[in-house]
Formats: C-alpha cells, structure tokens, sequence
C-alpha cells in the first residue's frame, strides 16, 4: 500500500526531529542550571565603576537651594528666537487683496463702516481696527481704506 522508501524517508525526518528536540531540552537544561549557579548581579553599581565613582550630592543645604533659586530667577530659561519672524511681503498682500472688492463706504455718527465682497463668501462689513481675511483694517476713509497685512499697507478703493 505504501511505498517502502516513503516510510523510510518519513522515519527519517521523525529520528531528526527528535535528536534536534533533544539537543534543544539539553541546551535549555544547562542555561537554567547556569542562571541558578551564577546569577546576573542587579546591583546599580558595578564592581568596575564602584571603586572609581564617588558622586556628590547636587545641593548640601535647604540654604544652597535658595540660593540658587534666587541666580536662577533673574535668567530667562528659554530663550527667545534671535531672528526676526518672516514678515509676509507686499506680493502676498497683492495676492490677497486680489480677493477683495470695495463695495461702498458709509459714515455711521463720527466713524465709517466698509462694505467688502470677499471672493466666494460674500459682503462683509468691517470697521477701523477688525480683520477681513488677514487683513486688519488700519483706517477708513470716505473714498478708500487702508489695509494692514503685518506690516505691509495696501489701499482699497472703488
């Protein structure tokens, strides 16, 4: 019924499968053993830097502490960036004004109020002093107003 060879080459593969299985039981024998003789040392210092290492404490005295508080307060901890942040330049603001369109101005008791359609959002009213995209409106005038984009001002008129 079944070939001759195969049952050999088959009591082959099990004979192997048992040697590595017992070579294995005998390896792991002796690394426990090994742990249980010779134990790993958990101890922080080790025999090398014990002997070479003294550390000292950071502050002796409360008084110390105080003290160096008291240096620590007057520094900034973190300082400040030592360059200026970038500053959006009068082709962006040219870009963003390209968004907007003066629709008319009205003078309401001693201010004016803008009216400004905002490309794909509508008309927005505006006064001195709020933001209109990033914008922030620096005055308004009867015939115009004057838009502030960090620093770079850009006037919108009819």
């Amino acid at each position: 019924m079944i070939d001759e060879s195969v049952l050999r080459a088959a009591k082959r593969i099990t004979d192997r499968f048992v040697l590595v299985s017992i070579v294995l039981l005998l390896l792991s024998f002796i690394a426990v053993v090994t742990a249980a003789v010779f134990p790993i040392d958990t101890d922080v210092k080790t025999r090398a830097t014990s002997e070479a290492a003294e550390f000292f404490p950071l502050v002796a005295s409360e008084q110390n502490m105080n003290s160096l508080l008291l240096k620590m307060a007057g520094k900034p901890l973190i300082r400040p960036p030592q360059i200026k942040a970038a500053v959006k330049d009068v082709g962006t603001a040219t870009q963003l004004l390209k968004k907007l369109k003066l629709q008319g101005i009205v003078k309401l008791g001693n201010s004016f109020v803008a009216y400004i359609e905002v490309d794909k959002h509508g008309v927005v009213t505006v006064r001195r002093g709020e933001k209109i995209l990033e914008f922030v409106v620096k005055d308004i005038g009867a015939q115009a107003i004057v838009l502030s984009l960090e620093g770079v001002e850009i006037s919108l008129s009819h």
